[in-house]
C-alpha cells in the first residue's frame, strides 16, 4: 500500500483498510493463519507490525514467479499458495518433507519441491528444512543441489518422522509446514500411496498443530459420471481428492480441518494439537514423554478463538 501510495495523487491514496470477519479466528502470537487470516491480514496496518506479513522476501517472489513458477506446471499455484502461507509467519519457519527431489530439473515432473524449500529458507534466515527419501542415490544428487541449511536423511519415511517427533532437533523450533510426497501413486489404484502417506501423518503428529500447513503431492480431483447425450458428463458421485491424499482428505473432512487449497496439491490446517507448543531440542537419552513435557513447559499460550 505504501508503494502504491507513493504513484498516485494525494486524493487517491489509500490511508487505511477495513475488514471485518464473521467467522472464528485462530492466532498464534497474534498472527492469524488460513482464509480467517486472509481476511484478519487485510486489515494490517499499512507499515507492518508483529503478526503481518513481515517474511515476504522480494528476492524469492522474484525467482519464484520468474524461474520457478514457469516451470512448475499445475503445481504453480499449489506453491504460490503455500509460499503465500508462510510469508505470514513473523520468525524462521520449520519444514519437513517426504520424498526429495530425484531428478535435476524436472521441475513440471516432481516440482522440486527440496530446492524450492532451500530457495525459500535462504532468503528467511534461520529457517530449516528436514527432508527424507528411501532412495540413497537421490539422497546424494539432492545434497548436491542444495545448501546446508537443508538436512538430508536417506532412509525410512515412517521412522525417520518418528525419530522427529521423539526427539525434536534443535534446528526445528517449530513444524510450520509438512509436505508429504514419498510414495510414488499409481492413479489406477492410488491406495497403497494414499495409506503410506497417512501413516507419515500420524507419525509425525505430535509436532502438528494446527497452524501446521499439512501438504500432499499428486492428489487431483476426480468424480463419477455418465454421457448425458449433448457431449456432457452427468455427475453421479460429487468431485472427490484422490491420487496420495485421498485418506489424509476423508480424515480431514471427519475432523473438521481447514482446506487451504485443492488443485493438483491439497493443503490443510488444523490437523493437529489446538496450541502452540515451541518444540525443544531433546537429546537421545530422553524418553518419548520426557521430550513432550519439555516441549510443554516450554509452551506459549493456548490458541484463541475469537
Amino acid at each position: 500500500m505504501a508503494q502504491r501510495n507513493t504513484e498516485v495523487s494525494p486524493d487517491r491514496r489509500t490511508l487505511f483498510r477495513i475488514a471485518t470477519n464473521l467467522g472464528d479466528v485462530v492466532t498464534r502470537d497474534n498472527q492469524p493463519p488460513g482464509d480467517d487470516g486472509n481476511v484478519a491480514g487485510r486489515a494490517a496496518p499499512t507499515k507492518p507490525t508483529t503478526g503481518t506479513t513481515t517474511m515476504r522476501s522480494p528476492d524469492f517472489w522474484s525467482w519464484f514467479e520468474g524461474i520457478a513458477g514457469p516451470q512448475l506446471a499445475y503445481r504453480t499455484e499449489g506453491f504460490r499458495k503455500l509460499f503465500d502461507y508462510l510469508d505470514r509467519i513473523d520468525r524462521p519457519v520449520g519444514i519437513v518433507e517426504t520424498g526429495c527431489v530425484r531428478q535435476q530439473g524436472n521441475w513440471a515432473g516432481d516440482g522440486q519441491s527440496t530446492i524450492l524449500f532451500d530457495r525459500y529458507a535462504k532468503f528467511h534466515p534461520d529457517s530449516a528444512v528436514f527432508s527424507v527419501d528411501h532412495d540413497p542415490e537421490a539422497a546424494v544428487l539432492c545434497r548436491s543441489l542444495v545448501g546446508e541449511r537443508v538436512h538430508i536423511h536417506a532412509g525410512d519415511s515412517l521412522a525417520y518422522l518418528k525419530s522427529l517427533a521423539d526427539h525434536p532437533p534443535g534446528g526445528l523450533k517449530a513444524l510450520d509446514l509438512l509436505y508429504l510426497d514419498s510414495f510414488d501413486v499409481d492413479f489406477d489404484n492410488p491406495l497403497p500411496s494414499a495409506i503410506h502417506h497417512l501413516k507419515e501423518l500420524l507419525a509425525i503428529a505430535p509436532l502438528v498443530s494446527f497452524e501446521t500447513l499439512v501438504v500432499v503431492d499428486d492428489s487431483p480431483a476426480s468424480f463419477i459420471g455418465v454421457p448425458n447425450g449433448d457431449n456432457a458428463i452427468q455427475p453421479i458421485r460429487p468431485p472427490r481428492i484422490e491420487g496420495k491424499g485421498r485418506l489424509i482428505a476423508e480424515y480431514a473432512d471427519q475432523i473438521g480441518a481447514e482446506p487451504l487449497f485443492a488443485a493438483y496439491q491439497c493443503g490443510w490446517l488444523r490437523l493437529g494439537r489446538p496450541s502452540s507448543v515451541h518444540l525443544s531440542a531433546c537429546t537421545p537419552s530422553q524418553s518419548s514423554q520426557q521430550c513432550r513435557d519439555q516441549a510443554s513447559t516450554n509452551s506459549s499460550a493456548p490458541i484463541t478463538i475469537k
